[in-house]
């Protein structure tokens, strides 16, 4: 299972904070990463003060996937904002959306 989210970085007047750092955490089940264990992942804005960010979750049929996401900003008077987005919209905002898996090789 992904849960994609849009976290939105604004200045105290209300533009787009660009090249900002974001610094993200994961309380619960999942990951930040699609591969290894990730509680934490340090993003920076877009031009438009925007930072693609999805959610991990492994095995939802056994128990509830239960999660708080976190995000700090760099700049102390910056306005943050956390969304879901469906992947379709993720794909929109984010450009092409890759995934590394690993794959096992036979041979």
């Amino acid at each position: 299972m992904r849960q994609y989210f849009r976290v939105t970085l604004k200045s105290a007047g209300g533009d787009p904070l660009a090249g900002e750092a974001v610094m993200v955490t994961l309380r619960g089940d999942g990951s930040l990463a699609p591969g290894f264990d990730a509680k934490e992942a340090a993003r920076e804005t877009n031009d438009s003060g925007i930072v693609p960010l999805c959610w991990y979750r492994r095995g939802i049929f056994t128990r509830d996937a239960k999660a708080v996401l976190s995000v700090a900003a760099s700049r102390a008077d910056a306005s943050v904002t956390i969304e879901p987005v469906d992947s379709e919209e993720m794909a929109a905002t984010a450009g092409p959306w890759i995934s590394w898996a690993p794959q096992r090789r036979r041979f």
